[in-house]
């Protein structure tokens, strides 16, 4: 006789648990799809099955109501919460440095302010506004401050362990955000209460002698949502050597320290936010030169507060939202220059620059501005295939205070370096106070899907300032899918960005404070995109995108002393301020391929290239061209889950060559990061998730973020690891 045959249940043991896997997991986001669809009742706008939609994200950056990243007339890009655990980024900035596109930078040229945190980012070619020309929203509220026009207190402190996601808008945004959304948008939404049901404590340490510690908690009781979270992170940073004006050797380290609390209530259809952030950095570094850590004028501290609070009306054919919005920005920060000011870099290679005139050296500045904003939202659907979408925004920007801390005095030697006094004690002088801005817009978006292949997006929006005048922006979309895993997009449309206050009111410190309000035109840029994808549900996708945009009216100013005559009177009007007068052209093109053979087992490709032309007056300046900017960069991330117990991340980043200076002699050669990350989860403890990792594991050696205009991708080759414990 033969051997018994097992029985049937036991010879398809693996195949009844992948079943019974998928079916638990198909029950649980069914139940999921359930509870969003009735609250935001988009079941009937798409007719897709629903495994197709289950593989596909539903985003809100473009709409109040929920689409799917396939249907929206934008690029997009989604950073899941699981991404962000995975890849162990713990920076908005190491998030986003992944995307197709971005390019994070560790040390921004021409903003001063952004080095406080050391993160600013190149989007498409905005190689010299940094961040200002990206909107930043946190759960739809603006985290670009009115005093700088960027993100300068808040970036480098967004927890990312409140984060539930992170939608991007690669492209125009002015037609529904307004000024900012210039070549990108980023929203960033925090988790609440029932995302929680519970909490969850989270420890960790770096090599930079370094840690974090926080605290997210929440739950749903009834019609009762609430969450509450807590941050607090300190390290030493990295030690950099610096030679003074006495040529001694200074040891010098860029530590921080954050902190953030942040409440969420929600009532039926009422909410109310609040988020508050503290960073403090030392040593502080201005136009590129560091202090030592005993000086008492080295350091930056800055304070970010945002309040929100609303109404939602579901009403039977769309819904009504009326919000309230308050936010404020503050910082003050400090720093001695230690060298001759590079003129040819931070003033456009002018020649006839004085420099034996400058008898002072701006020490920091005292920023405070605060913005209250009122909006009302109408969503209104004709028909399950046609929704109308309007928007009416007012808007105050008050300048509270912009103020110099100049107290350093000093005069050049014959080698060109600064003698610097010995004065110690601050001294603030009050720029401007008390300025107001007002705005009201308008927007209009209109989506219709003609047909199961074919939707059209129209959307424009009006802006009136009280201070230039008014700007009208108009947005075109098509979406059109030729074939069942094929479609297209073609994108037109323009942005812009607002004067900032610190441009508006442009200042010199040459032979006494002299405050000029500039009569400055917004920045405008008109881009065309046009999107190919190609993919079968989750398994594969494949995109490709190609852009090209012309910005006008780029803002470069800054007040200098033109006059090398030294028998010219004082008090002829020498400041001449260098604003509107840059013309630049972007063009590029970024493509992604990303498998998923199963669930967060995933490879993920990007390529990104970028060209910018420079006029000046009508005439191209060949040594601009795609200055401070990595024309080719890829990445390339791999997640490959182990069982339930074991997660393991790598990604990789390349930036080519990029040239630091106008006269093209400071150049940082290409690099490549090499990122590890590990989650354990022990199987018999599985509120216990434990982390470690690698962060720039080929310790890339690049100049020191002290340095004048040159770009850091990491602070060096960083260890970390941590404990995070659900309750």
């Amino acid at each position: 006789m033969g051997k018994d045959k097992p029985p049937a249940h036991k010879q398809h043991d693996g195949a009844s648990a992948k079943q019974h896997h998928w079916e638990k997991w198909k029950e649980h986001v069914e139940e999921k799809w359930k509870k969003f669809n009735e609250k935001h009742q988009i079941e009937q706008f798409f007719d897709e099955d629903l495994e197709d939609l289950l593989s596909t994200e539903l985003v809100t950056i473009t709409s109040r109501q929920a689409q799917t990243t396939d249907e929206v007339p934008n690029i997009i890009t989604i950073i899941t919460q699981d991404e962000i655990r995975q890849s162990g980024a713990r920076t908005l900035g190491e998030a986003l440095n992944l995307v197709p596109g971005i390019h994070l930078r560790h040390a921004s040229p021409f903003n001063p302010e952004e080095t406080i945190h050391a993160e600013g980012f190149l989007m498409r070619g905005t190689v010299l506004g940094g961040s200002k020309h990206i909107l930043f929203l946190l759960n739809g509220q603006r985290l670009n401050d009115s005093q700088s026009g960027g993100i300068t207190n808040t970036i480098g402190v967004i927890p990312l362990h409140n984060v539930k996601r992170i939608e991007l808008i690669r492209g125009l945004g002015s037609a529904r955000y307004g000024t900012s959304a210039f070549t990108g948008v980023v929203n960033i939404i925090t988790k609440r209460g029932d995302d929680l049901r519970g909490g969850e404590i989270t420890t960790s340490v770096h090599s930079h002698d370094g840690f974090s510690h926080s605290l997210l908690i929440g739950n749903k009781r009834g019609d009762w949502i609430a969450s509450f979270h807590g941050l607090y992170a300190d390290d030493d940073g990295q030690k950099h050597s610096l030679k003074r004006v006495d040529r001694r050797t200074e040891q010098v380290r860029d530590g921080r320290e954050f902190k953030n609390i942040a409440l969420d209530i929600r009532y039926k259809q009422a909410f109310f936010h609040f988020s508050h952030y503290e960073h403090e950095t030392d040593p502080f570094v201005i136009n590129g030169r560091a202090n030592s850590e005993e000086d008492k004028l080295a350091g930056a501290k800055g304070t970010s507060t945002l309040a929100s609070a609303g109404y939602e009306w579901v009403l039977p054919s769309g819904s009504l939202l009326l919000d309230f919005q308050h936010s404020r920005f503050t910082s003050e920060y400090a720093g001695v220059q230690l060298e001759k000011p590079e003129i040819d870099l931070f003033f456009g290679g002018i020649e006839n620059f004085n420099v034996e005139r400058l008898n002072q050296v701006v020490g920091g500045r005292i920023a405070d501005d605060i913005r209250l904003e009122v909006n009302l939202q109408w969503l209104y659907r004709f028909t399950s295939d046609h929704v109308f979408e309007l928007g009416i925004t007012s808007t105050k920007e008050i300048l509270v205070e912009s103020s110099l801390i100049d107290n350093v005095r000093g005069t050049v030697l014959e080698d060109g370096f600064l003698s610097i006094e010995e004065t110690r004690d601050f001294v603030k002088t009050t720029v401007v106070r008390d300025h107001e801005r007002h705005i009201r817009g308008i927007y209009l978006q209109d989506n219709y899907r003609v047909n199961p292949e074919i939707s059209v997006y129209l959307g424009a929006r009006y802006d009136d300032y009280s201070d230039f005048g008014n700007t009208f922006n108009p947005r075109a979309g098509l979406v059109y899918r030729f074939a069942k895993q094929q479609m297209i997009k073609m994108l037109y449309g323009t942005a812009f960005r607002a004067p900032a206050f610190q441009e508006q009111f442009t200042f010199q410190a040459g032979n006494g404070l002299v405050v000029v309000e500039n009569q400055l035109d917004p920045e405008r840029i008109e881009m065309a995109e046009a999107l190919y994808q190609h993919g079968i549900s989750s398994i594969y996708k494949f995109k490709f995108n190609i852009y090209q945009g012309q910005v006008r009216d780029f803002i470069f100013s800054t007040s200098i002393n033109a006059n090398d005559d030294d028998d010219e009177d004082d008090d002829k009007e020498e400041d001449q301020t260098l604003a509107n007068n840059l013309d630049l052209k972007t063009t590029g093109f970024e493509a992604e391929f990303r498998i998923e053979p199963r669930p967060q087992h995933y490879l993920s490709i990007n390529v990104s290239r970028a060209f910018i032309e420079v006029t000046l007056d009508g005439e191209r300046l060949p040594a601009w061209d795609n200055n401070l900017l990595p024309q080719t960069m890829w990445n390339l991330i791999y997640n490959l889950p182990f069982q339930e117990w074991l997660n393991v991340n790598t990604s990789m980043s390349y930036r080519s060559e990029q040239v630091l200076s106008s006269e093209n002699d400071k150049v940082l050669s290409a690099y490549t990061m090499v990122n590890f990350h590990f989650l354990v989860r022990p199987p018999t403890m599985k509120s216990i998730e434990s982390f470690f990792g690698v962060r720039n594991l080929t310790d890339v050696e690049t100049y020191s973020p002290i340095n004048g205009l040159n770009d850091s991708p990491e602070r060096g080759r960083e260890l970390l690891g941590g404990i995070r414990v659900d309750f």
